[in-house]
């Protein structure tokens, strides 16, 4: 082998060693966040209704916090890869015109959500990091919450003062107007080119 193509055999390996991966519980789906850092994403704690539903429709409560909170972190939609198993992603939508909401049908893992393709971020659920208990140095701290009012019960007040709410909106805000000005809203893992998903979504009814 030449000198040439150990040097880019290593920065290969360098670039895979800094993703971070993904993979549903089976296995049958798998992915990447490219080049995943701190400063990519945000990762936060979300207390809406629909998250919760989304968690019961697949019987994945063990997700939530004990409030009915679920972890998640947004990226860019371009930064995130599925490599394997596309013929088991499965999409449902709470309403009709509800948020995108994705999971792994072979063993019901819920992977993220979108809003719609011209929304340039998809926020990935926790559970389906692979990398654990490593992942943090990609994905950085938990920043916060959102969401608060909309918890499953009421949150103690030591959990609300470090919930950082505003903070964590802010930056979400900021990261969209990135991610949108700067184009990385494409391509994405879960919609086409001509901006239709990748699967048609299941409308179900909220529990």
């Amino acid at each position: 082998m030449s000198n040439f193509e150990k040097n880019l055999e290593q920065e290969v390996e360098q670039k895979l060693e800094q993703d971070l991966a993904l993979q549903c519980r089976c296995g049958e789906v798998k992915g990447r966040v490219l080049n995943a850092t701190p400063e990519l994403g945000t990762r936060l704690i979300c207390y809406c209704q629909d998250c919760r539903d989304f968690a019961r429709q697949l019987s994945e409560t063990d997700i939530m916090d004990e409030f009915g909170g679920t972890e998640l972190i947004h990226y860019p939609p371009s930064s995130v890869i599925l490599d394997s198993g596309l013929e088991h992603v499965a999409c449902l939508r709470l309403t009709k015109r509800g948020s995108h909401r994705w999971y792994a049908k072979c063993c019901n893992t819920p992977i993220g959500y979108t809003v719609r393709p011209w929304v340039p971020f998809i926020g990935i659920i926790h559970n389906f990091i692979a990398d654990k208990p490593d992942a943090e140095s990609k994905t950085g701290p938990l920043l916060g919450a959102v969401n608060l009012e909309r918890a499953e019960c009421k949150i103690p007040k030591e959990v609300e003062d470090r919930s950082n709410t505003g903070a964590v909106m802010l930056r979400v805000f900021k990261k969209l107007l990135g991610w949108l000005f700067t184009g990385k809203g494409k391509p994405s893992p879960v919609y086409l080119k001509n901006g239709k998903p990748i699967v048609e979504p299941r409308v179900v009814a909220k529990s």
